[in-house]
C-alpha cells in the first residue's frame, strides 16, 4: 500500500486529496475479481447468476491453477484511472515529487528497484502480497511485494544521495507466539520474515522513525481506511516536536520555507491514435475491438474507456484486462493505448442447488464452452434437475464487423440456436362456497406439460443492459390431466415469429435496491392442430405482453419495488373470436412467487402457482423492501390483477382481484433463505378467502 500512497503523491496528488480518495475507495470491491452486475450483459446475469459454485478449467490442462487468490483487476483499474497520465514520464526521478518502488524478485530471490519504465506497473508490482495477489511481470522479471525481502528501504534512500529521511513504517512487525491470533497473521509473518534483519537495519537508519500503533490491523485490513488514517494522525501528532525542530532547521540554515501544493487536476478525454492489443490467443483482434467499441483518432473521455474494459471484463472471457498508454513518437505526438489480456479458460462448470415447496429439492448443473465449432462463440447448457426438470441448450455466435479507421459498429448482432425442454406441473383451481357469500379456492385437477422449444434467431446488444431480439420459434406440447392417472393426453405444435425487447439495469437478482427490468416480446402464432380434443383451434393469432419492475432507493435500506404487467391475444379473422379456441398454453397464467420459462407465467402474490389462466391479463404489485438488518429483508407485498378471456371484462373493475404477502429473507452466499405467507380478498362478485404459505432456500433459474 506503500507504494499506492507513495505513487499517486510523486504524480501530484495532495494529502487532502489523498485523504479523499481513500476514504471514499470502495477497498473490498477492489479485492474481488468477480465483474460488477452493471457491465454483465443481460444474458450472463440469467444464466449464471443461479449457482453457488463456479469452476473455469482448461480441457487441455485441468492441473492449470491461478497464482494468486486476487489477480486485482479492479485494482489495476483504480490505479490506472489516478496514473493514467504517468505515460508521459518513463524516469520516475522527472515526476512531481522523484520516486521508486521496491519489488521481490521471485525467480532470482532478490530485491528489485523500479525506479523507470512504467508507474502504474511498479506500484501494483509493489503491492503484490504473494499468494494473496498474482505476481506482476515486468521485464521478463515475475516481481511480487517489495516487503517480502525489503519492506523499508531506508538504506535505498541513502544510496541515492537523501541526506534527511522521516520513516513512517507502517510494515509488517514481527509478532510472538501469543500475537499471532488470525490465519492473515500468520501469512504476514511466514511471507515478511525473511527480510526482518535488513527491515531492523532500515529503521536504526531514518533521521525521525514514526511507527504508528496499528493494533490488530494488517497488511490486508482495507476496509478500515478511516481507523487508519486517525491512527496516523494520532502518531502523527505524537511526533510533532521532532518534526517542529526538523523545520525549523531547515528554516534556519536553508531558508526553506513550508509551501502548499496545488491539487492535481487529471485531463479527462485523451486522444488515441491506435490500440495495441497482447496476450488475446484465443479471441480475435476484432472481436475484441468490437467489443471494446473505442473509436481512435478523436478524443475519447477516460470514463469511457474505463467502462468499455469493464464491458469486456463482464463478459467472464477474460480473467484480467489491464490498459496504459505510451507515447509512439513526439513528432507529430502520437499515443497509443496498450491493452493487455489474459485469457480465462475455455470452459465453466456449474454447480447449485434450491428447495421451495413448490417444486421440492433441485440440483442445479451448468456448462459453458467458448470457441466450440467457431470461433467467438460459446455453448451453454444449464439443468434444473427437480420434480419440474428443465433442460435448457443454447449455441451463440458473435460475428464481427469492422469499419474503416478502427471503429466498429454499436450494434453487434448475436446469433443463436437454442432447444429448451421442460415437465412443469400444477393444479387448476375451483371454487367451493364456504358459507353464503364466501368462497374459497381448492385444488381440483393436477396439470402435467411436457414442452419442447427449439428456436434460431439474433440478438442486438443496444448496451451492456438493453437487448433488442428477432427469433423464429417451434413448440411442441403435451399436457395430461391427472398426473399419475389415465387422464386424457392433449398435444399442440406451434410455430411463430417474436420480436422482444429485454432490459435488466438491477444491481441485484434478488434483493435490488436499484434499476430497471423490461420483459416486452410480441408474437405471431401458427396453429398445426386444426382440432384439439374436437375443439376448432384459432390457426393464426398474435400475443403481447409487457412486464415491468422498478426498484427505487427511499433511503439507505429501504427500497420500493413497483411493478406492473399487461397481456393479451388479438386475432385476425372475426370468426374466430366467437367459434375457434385457443390452446391453454398460449394462455396468460398468473400466480406464484417464481417464474418458470416456456410458458406465458406471471408471478402474483396472493395467489397459488399459475392459479390463474386467461387471453387477457394485467397486474400492478407494490413491494416495499427493507433490509432490517444487514442481509436480513422483510418485504411487505401487495398488489392487484385482472385476468380474463373477454377483452371487454377487462374494463369491470369489480373482477378486480387483490393479494398482499409478507416476506422474511435472508441473503447468504448460498442464495437467498426466505418464508412468505399471502393471501388474496378476491373479486367484488366472489369473496375468497385463500391463505398460503411459500419456503425457499437457494437459487433459482
Amino acid at each position: 500500500m506503500g507504494a499506492v500512497i507513495g505513487g499517486l503523491y510523486a504524480m501530484g496528488y495532495t494529502a487532502a486529496q489523498l485523504d479523499t480518495i481513500v476514504r471514499r475507495t470502495d477497498w473490498m470491491s477492489l479485492f474481488n475479481d468477480a465483474p460488477e452486475r452493471r457491465h454483465i450483459s443481460v444474458f450472463d446475469r440469467k444464466n449464471r447468476d443461479p449457482y453457488q459454485l463456479r469452476v473455469p478449467f482448461d480441457p487441455r490442462n485441468i492441473t492449470g491453477f491461478a497464482r494468486g487468490m486476487i489477480e486485482g483487476q479492479h485494482i489495476d483499474n483504480m490505479l490506472t484511472h489516478y496514473l493514467f497520465e504517468s505515460y508521459r514520464i518513463t524516469d520516475f526521478s522527472d515526476l512531481t515529487v522523484p520516486f521508486f518502488a521496491v519489488a521481490t524478485d521471485l525467480i532470482a530471490s532478490e530485491s528489485v528497484i523500479l525506479d523507470s519504465g512504467n508507474l502504474i506497473h511498479a506500484v501494483r508490482a509493489s503491492m503484490a502480497v504473494p499468494s494473496v495477489f498474482s505476481p506482476i511481470e515486468i521485464d521478463g522479471r515475475l516481481l511480487v511485494d517489495g516487503g517480502v525481502l525489503n519492506n523499508f528501504p531506508v538504506l535505498e534512500m541513502r544510496r541515492r544521495g537523501v541526506d534527511i529521511i522521516i520513516g513512517v513504517d507502517v510494515g509488517w512487525q514481527y509478532q510472538d507466539k501469543s500475537e499471532l491470533q488470525s490465519f492473515i497473521q500468520i501469512i504476514e509473518q511466514v511471507v515478511f520474515m525473511g527480510g526482518q534483519w535488513l527491515n531492523n537495519r532500515n529503521r536504526e537508519n531514518a533521521d525521525i522513525l514514526i511507527v504508528p500503533n496499528l493494533g490488530g490491523l494488517t497488511a490486508l485490513s482495507f476496509a478500515s481506511a478511516d481507523s487508519i488514517l486517525e491512527i496516523g494522525h494520532i502518531a502523527a501528532r505524537e511526533a510533532y516536536s521532532e518534526l517542529r525542530r526538523l523545520a525549523d532547521m531547515l528554516h534556519e540554515r536553508f531558508d526553506i520555507e513550508s509551501f502548499n501544493r496545488e491539487p492535481y487536476v487529471r485531463n479527462e478525454a485523451v486522444t488515441i491514435d491506435t490500440i495495441i492489443l497482447r496476450g488475446n490467443e484465443r479471441y480475435s483482434d476484432n472481436f475484441i475491438l468490437q467489443s471494446l467499441r473505442i473509436n481512435t483518432q478523436a478524443p475519447v473521455y477516460m470514463r469511457d474507456i474505463e467502462w468499455s474494459v469493464q464491458r469486456l471484463f463482464g463478459t467472464r472471457w477474460f480473467t484480467k484486462i489491464t490498459y496504459y498508454f505510451s507515447l509512439i513518437s513526439e513528432e507529430p505526438r502520437k499515443k497509443a493505448l496498450h491493452i493487455e489480456i489474459s485469457e480465462a479458460p475455455p470452459a465453466e462448470l456449474r454447480l447449485g442447488f434450491r428447495y421451495d415447496d413448490v417444486r421440492g429439492s433441485a440440483l442445479l448443473a451448468g456448462a459453458t464452452f467458448r470457441h466450440l465449432l467457431l470461433r467467438d462463440s460459446e455453448f451453454h447448457f444449464n439443468l434444473d434437475v427437480s420434480t419440474m426438470p428443465i433442460l435448457d441448450l443454447q449455441y451463440r455466435f458473435s460475428p464481427t464487423f469492422s469499419l474503416r479507421n478502427q471503429r466498429y459498429s454499436r450494434f453487434r448482432p448475436t446469433f443463436f440456436l437454442s432447444y429448451l425442454v421442460c415437465n412443469l406441473r400444477f393444479y387448476e383451481f375451483d371454487v367451493e362456497v364456504i358459507e353464503e357469500g364466501l368462497y374459497r379456492s381448492i385444488r381440483n385437477m393436477q396439470y402435467g406439460l411436457t414442452g419442447h422449444r427449439f428456436a434460431v434467431g439474433a440478438e442486438f446488444n443496444v448496451s451492456r443492459t438493453n437487448i433488442l431480439g428477432l427469433g423464429f420459434y417451434f413448440d411442441i406440447t403435451r399436457a395430461r390431466e391427472n398426473v399419475g392417472g389415465a387422464g386424457q393426453v392433449l398435444s399442440s405444435t406451434y410455430w411463430y415469429p417474436q420480436i422482444y425487447f429485454l432490459r435488466n439495469t438491477f444491481n441485484d437478482r434478488y434483493f435490488p435496491t436499484r434499476g430497471t427490468v423490461i420483459n416486452a416480446r410480441g408474437r405471431i402464432l401458427n396453429s398445426f392442430d386444426r382440432e384439439i380434443d374436437t375443439l376448432r383451434m384459432v390457426r393464426t393469432f398474435g400475443t403481447y405482453y409487457v412486464d415491468a419492475k422498478f426498484a427505487i432507493p427511499i433511503s439507505q435500506r429501504l427500497t420500493f419495488l413497483p411493478s406492473a404487467m399487461v397481456a393479451g391475444t388479438f386475432v385476425f379473422r372475426a370468426e374466430d373470436v366467437a367459434q375457434n379456441h385457443i390452446s391453454q398454453q398460449q394462455m396468460f397464467y398468473q400466480g406464484g412467487l417464481f417464474q418458470v420459462p416456456f410458458l406465458n407465467q406471471t408471478p402474483f402474490v396472493g395467489l397459488h402457482f399459475m392459479q390463474k389462466n386467461s387471453l387477457y391479463a394485467a397486474n400492478i404489485q407494490l413491494n416495499l423492501q427493507h433490509e432490517v438488518f444487514n442481509n436480513f429483508y422483510l418485504t411487505t407485498r401487495v398488489g392487484a390483477l385482472m385476468s380474463e378471456n373477454d377483452y371487454s371484462e377487462m374494463f369491470n373493475l369489480s373482477n378486480v382481484l387483490f393479494g398482499a404477502g409478507l416476506t422474511a429473507s435472508f441473503n447468504t452466499r448460498l442464495g437467498p433463505i426466505g418464508i412468505t405467507t399471502y393471501a388474496n380478498s378476491g373479486t367484488s362478485i366472489r369473496q375468497l378467502r385463500d391463505l398460503g404459505l411459500f419456503i425457499n432456500f437457494g437459487f433459482w433459474l
